[in-house]
């Protein structure tokens, strides 16, 4: 007999009691799961209409592609772009019918693939009686939109046949009466996709299946129940009704300004329409005290006005001319100008062609000059041109001979300090 001691009684008390405080005594209550079998989603592909049956609500990517035969060279995709795949129906038994729903579904697969593995020879030309293409011929056999739909129709209007017991479509009695055939629902995303079928039995009902993602209720409704539960927030009726009063504020202020701007409208057409009889009433009195009607004061008027155009016009006549005669003397002094600098430019040339042929004669002179002096030279010398030159030349020579003995003499004498500063560093690097 295992004997416990008091602090374990007592850890194990305060345990149960910790249980017991933070237990929710709210039951939490699950959606209830369709029984396996009791739906079953057809998807497509939105390109090549192939089709794919599932039990569940999502495509997983190996068991789809194992329901894909092979139809030719990229017919089968290595992976599932859930972009191209969409739910083409949902086809939903009643609850206790997941047995008619599997063996259903083994039948939609097995319908299938018999089209896709065996057909006749209305796949091997188009329309006109061509021969199609291994790729054309690939992309129709795939295509079994209108074929699976058809598959549907023929499959649900077996179920309660002899026909439909035989493949696995068997329904359980129901007391004295018999066998009752079970209503199907099957919902579409297009109810326009229901019209592949030539008929369907009265068993069968048809709805709109509404669109979901990620297992989510609509983006609408979705939208609708966010807003009705902000609505609730007292944070958000306040933050409402300030701004309501807010919007009547303005819209007073809005007024106010409006009754404003009439008011100062108002008074302003008061104004002109009291300077106006002031005017009127000034002129009546004008004309009693000169003793003329209107009509006398109208051509005063038009006098008055014509002797002050006469005025004007005479005023721009004379600007004119003074214009026109200050122009002229600007045409006038712009042409002294030229021809002055014309005359400049003129002298300008005269004084260097002297200057130049002043050097000219300069440069001949002193020419002739050295001439003289270098014959007066070999006059006194008593030699001849030639013999100058060869003088001229052996001298350059000489010359050259010297140079070049320098140079020969300062490389002798940079090589000797080269070795001796060598030797030197030999000696020291000896000791």
């Amino acid at each position: 007999m295992s004997v416990r001691t008091t602090s374990d009684l007592a850890r194990h008390a305060i345990g149960n009691a910790n249980k017991v405080r933070h237990a929710s005594t709210t039951t939490v209550s699950r959606a209830s799961k369709p029984e396996h079998g009791q739906q079953i989603y057809v998807f497509h592909q939105f390109q090549t209409n192939q089709i794919v049956y599932s039990l569940t609500k999502s495509l997983k990517n190996n068991a789809s592609l194992r329901q894909l035969p092979f139809n030719g060279k990229k017919t089968v995709p290595r992976a599932l772009r859930k972009d191209l795949w969409a739910p083409l129906a949902l086809i939903q038994f009643p609850e206790g019918a997941g047995s008619i729903g599997l063996a259903a579904f083994q039948k939609l697969r097995e319908y299938r693939r018999l089209h896709e593995l065996s057909w006749d020879d209305s796949l091997l030309t188009d329309d006109d009686g061509k021969i199609l293409t291994r790729k054309e011929r690939g992309r129709k056999i795939s295509d079994q939109k209108a074929n699976s739909v058809a598959d549907i129709a023929s499959v649900l209007a077996k179920i309660g046949t002899p026909e439909g017991e035989k493949i696995g479509l068997k329904l359980k009695a129901e007391g004295e009466e018999g066998v009752k055939v079970p209503t199907v629902e099957v919902k579409w995303s297009d109810l326009m996709d229901a019209q592949f079928a030539e008929t369907w039995s009265e068993n069968v009902i048809h709805d709109k299946l509404e669109a979901w993602n990620n297992n989510r209720l609509p983006s609408s409704e979705r939208a609708k129940l966010a807003e009705e539960e902000r609505m609730k927030d007292p944070k958000v009726l306040a933050q409402l009704e300030r701004q309501k009063k807010r919007e009547e504020e303005r819209a007073k202020q809005e007024e106010e300004k409006r009754l404003q701007e009439e008011e100062k409208e108002r008074i302003k057409a008061e104004k002109h329409k009291l300077h106006l009889a002031t005017k009127a009433e000034k002129h009546a009195k004008y004309l009693a005290d000169r003793g003329i009607t209107e009509a006398e004061y109208q051509v005063e008027l038009q006098e008055l006005l014509r002797a002050k155009a006469e005025r004007q016009a005479a005023k721009l006549a004379k600007q004119a001319a003074a214009e026109a005669e200050k122009e002229q003397a600007k045409v006038e002094s712009q042409q002294t100008q030229t021809e002055s600098e014309q005359l400049k430019a003129e002298r300008e040339q005269a004084e260097k062609e002297r200057l130049e042929k002043e050097k000219a004669e300069k440069q001949a002179l002193y020419f002739a000059t050295k001439a003289e002096k270098h014959a007066k030279y070999l006059a006194e010398r008593g030699i001849t041109e030639e013999q100058h030159l060869q003088e001229v030349q052996e001298l350059l020579k000489a010359k050259a001979e010297r140079q070049k003995a320098k140079r020969i003499a300062a490389r002798q004498r940079k090589q000797q300090m080269k070795q001796s500063k060598e030797s030197e560093q030999s000696e020291q690097s000896d000791n």
